[in-house]
């Protein structure tokens, strides 16, 4: 982040805290993205006080205790941004799908509902990345 500040901002723009699903995970990505708006340092010891929450500091330290290959970080980045709104959509189109076989649906709602999974049914998201200035 403080390196990386296009990172941030990519992740701003495709990532918000409800989309993550391990709660140590939001609340990191909540500090993180708090402290980068308000200014404040972003490193993990940074973040590691900020949190004040033991499970979150033990995270961040296993996170320290890996090795990473900075060649490949940006790849993995964007990757890992993919598959968590790939993971969003297949859950929206699996919820509305589970309520149209419900069979607790008036005609009207079932038809609102089985018209918004055949417009997400094609689709696919992509990440949204900052335009180069």
């Amino acid at each position: 982040g403080e390196t990386k500040p296009h990172f941030v901002e990519t992740a701003r723009l495709n990532i918000e805290v409800k989309d993550l699903t391990i709660p140590v995970c939001k609340r990191i990505y909540e500090t993180y993205i708090e402290n980068f708006q308000e200014q404040q340092s972003t490193d993990f010891l940074s973040l590691a006080i900020n949190l004040n929450d033991q499970e979150g500091q033990e995270f961040i330290s296993e996170i320290l205790h890996k090795k990473i290959n900075q060649e490949k970080a940006e790849f993995f980045f964007y990757e890992t941004i993919q598959k968590i709104l790939d993971r969003n959509l297949i859950l929206l189109r699996e919820g509305i799908k589970t309520r149209l076989q419900s069979g607790k649906l008036s005609d009207d709602d079932a038809l609102e509902l089985a018209k918004q999974f055949s417009e997400l049914k094609g689709e696919e998201l992509r990440v949204a990345q900052l335009e180069k200035r």
